[in-house]
């Protein structure tokens, strides 16, 4: 973790898999030892103020990010993007009754391809154009949902800014502790992800109760910087 540092770059994976305080870390490192620029991992006065400034552009947006964002409900995105394919497997009625439970199997690799944005049910009709291939109808049905890489798509563009509502939510360095014990420190995430809705979760949503060495498929981080 101590070698790498974030890029701003189109059409790179996100970086998720990452705890709140290495996220703090290596947003620090992105400008290491640049006497110009100081980068950090963003709070939420900053996240605030920008998506404020993106209201200007996109009214509305902060109460509902749907046709902005990579989220559940959006298909309108460009198809042919940089993406990894997560599946959701969703027990049913007899799978919960022999014991199953619903979870989830991610992509291992990104690739390119003409695949639609949102929520897709997948049926034993168009299966085969997707990367799975262990299925259990009697158990589960199946969703697959696009997770797409960095700035892929100018649809989640806003004031030249890629990404804030959908697609990775984000961590800030807002932290506090909410048990009533104080045992666990746990840190804001901000604007939804891939498997959220726009409306539910759009760029304004504010989530406070993951631990901070919390790790998921979903949350990522966003550097700020100072000149």
């Amino acid at each position: 973790m101590d070698t790498y540092k974030p890029v701003s770059k189109a059409n790179n994976q996100s970086w998720n898999y990452i705890s709140q305080p290495n996220a703090v870390k290596v947003s620090q490192k992105m400008y290491e030892g640049n006497s110009s620029v100081k980068s950090q991992l963003i709070d939420s006065y900053a996240w605030d103020t920008i998506m404020n400034w993106m209201e200007s552009e996109k009214n509305g947006i902060a109460l509902d990010s749907s046709n902005y964002g990579n989220y559940n409900n959006n298909t309108s995105i460009d198809t042919n993007t940089l993406y990894a394919l997560h599946r959701y497997n969703e027990v049913t009625k007899t799978g919960a009754d022999n014991g199953k439970t619903s979870s989830w199997t991610f992509a291992k690799t990104y690739r390119k391809g003409n695949i639609q944005s949102g929520e897709i049910s997948v049926t034993e009709a168009n299966r085969e154009q997707y990367e799975f291939t262990d299925y259990d109808d009697t158990n589960y049905i199946y969703i697959v949902r696009k997770e797409m890489a960095t700035g892929a798509s100018n649809v989640t563009k806003v004031k030249n800014i890629y990404d804030m509502a959908g697609n990775i939510m984000e961590w800030t360095t807002e932290t506090g502790y909410h048990n009533a014990d104080g045992s666990t420190q746990y840190a804001v995430l901000r604007g939804g992800n891939f498997y959220c809705s726009g409306g539910y979760n759009p760029v304004s949503d504010r989530y406070g109760d993951v631990p901070v060495g919390g790790t998921s498929v979903g949350n990522g981080f966003r550097v700020v910087l100072y000149l």
